[in-house]
């Protein structure tokens, strides 16, 4: 009995530590192609950095971090474009790549996985 709940434990650990190290390098590609972010905190992200006039805070956060930045809403990771530059270039030059909106998980259930 001993020996197969340490070979139970031996294989959950083994699997704990091979799903660590894939989204750990997982999260290191996408580090690389992503836009500049301010730092957030682990379950609301960003939202406490934008108080009562999200548009002043978003602006003061592009003075730092540059016109296209990264911000998560919670969860969500939300791109934020502070210049008519970047918004130009965003719905004009790469307009199908920000045309979608994030698959929902109930609107999912609601609608059959997406099928009528």
């Amino acid at each position: 009995m001993l020996p197969l709940t340490l070979l139970i434990l031996l294989l959950a650990a083994l699997a704990l530590l091979w799903g660590l190290a894939k989204n750990k390098r997982r999260h290191n590609l996408m580090i690389h192609k992503q836009p500049p972010s301010p730092p957030g905190l682990p379950v609301i992200g960003n939202l406490h950095q934008l108080g009562d006039r999200p548009h002043q805070s978003l602006a003061r956060l592009a003075e730092r971090h540059g016109p296209v930045m990264l911000i998560r809403l919670g969860f969500e990771p939300t791109l934020v474009l502070s210049s008519a530059e970047a918004a130009k270039e965003a719905l004009k030059t790469h307009d199908v790549d920000y045309s979608g909106r994030p698959l929902s998980f109930c609107w999912g259930k609601l609608t059959y996985n997406y099928h009528h």
